[in-house]
């Protein structure tokens, strides 16, 4: 392994050390251009509640217009914000020492004022408010983690993060070739999964041909974008059933299936049990 394949190895295995602790951390910006097909598991917030406001593409929308709004404040070095959806957030900037490149977020957090925008979010976004609403009280947290102990376990990420910019060829400013596609394909996937997804779509979003997408995709992840698409809508479906009480149907939709029942047999075949019984068992 070269030393930048090495270095990424150890970034992703400390990302997920970090959320395996219990931090809902995520990677944004200019970051994830450079290294989406190694990151972009570490690209999306996993929380039931984002997962309900992201199942609004005009809601990802607005979330990804957030993001872009996050650097003018990262001048000052990191804070603690909130969005427009009502979640806290710590964010930590990454540069090469004189260019913001991403940031680091720590996600999952009420907001400290009691957050009342869940009919706002209903109307702008055609979103159940009292689900919402529901989810938001359920899934965040209001007890906010040491500041000083984060700040200690963000600072070895983003100086790693750092180092692998410095690695990266000055003249190469993001993944190119078939790797950089590969990259720009789960970031499709990954942002319109609660859609109907077709390959033409995607070659459309790539440059490229359907066949040598559905080709390089195969060769890179070892799985079909089918299988890798519906991988996720599982994922997704996993966490709103062991958190809410949404009933299946609801689930399928807000995760991108438009058959209850198609959904059902993809549920099974991916977990080894219908939802019904995955539902059960987290509550046993």
């Amino acid at each position: 392994m070269t030393e930048i394949e090495t270095l990424t190895e150890e970034i992703r295995s400390y990302l997920i050390y970090l959320r395996e602790i219990g931090l809902q951390i995520t990677l944004h910006g200019n970051l994830m251009e450079r290294y989406q097909s190694s990151f972009a598991m570490f690209n999306i917030h996993e929380n039931p509640y984002c997962l309900l406001i992201k199942s609004s593409s005009s809601a990802w929308d607005a979330c990804i217009a957030c993001q872009k709004r996050v650097g003018e404040r990262l001048a000052h070095g990191p804070f603690f914000g909130t969005c427009y959806a009502g979640v806290s957030e710590f964010v930590y900037p990454v540069s090469d020492g004189e260019m913001l490149l991403g940031f680091v977020s720590v996600s999952g957090y009420r907001a400290h004022s009691a957050f009342t925008g869940f009919q706002w979010l209903s109307e702008q976004f055609g979103l159940n408010a009292s689900r919402l609403q529901k989810s938001y009280f359920e899934n965040l947290r209001t007890e906010l983690p040491d500041r000083a102990q984060l700040d200690r376990l963000l600072a070895p990420l983003c100086r790693m993060l750092q180092l692998l910019i410095r690695l990266m060829p000055a003249d190469t400013p993001q993944e190119s070739g078939d790797t950089g596609i590969y990259g720009e394909v789960l970031a499709y996937l990954l942002r319109h999964y609660a859609e109907p997804v077709r390959l033409s779509d995607i070659a459309i979003a790539c440059k490229c041909s359907p066949s040598h997408i559905s080709h390089l995709f195969k060769q890179k992840s070892g799985q079909t974008l089918p299988a890798y698409l519906n991988a996720i809508r599982v994922k997704n479906a996993k966490q709103l059933l062991r958190n809410t009480d949404m009933r299946i149907q609801e689930i399928a939709f807000t995760v991108g299936f438009s058959d209850s029942n198609y959904f059902t047999n993809v549920f099974r075949k991916v977990t080894g049990l219908s939802p019904r019984a995955f539902r059960a068992r987290q509550k046993a």
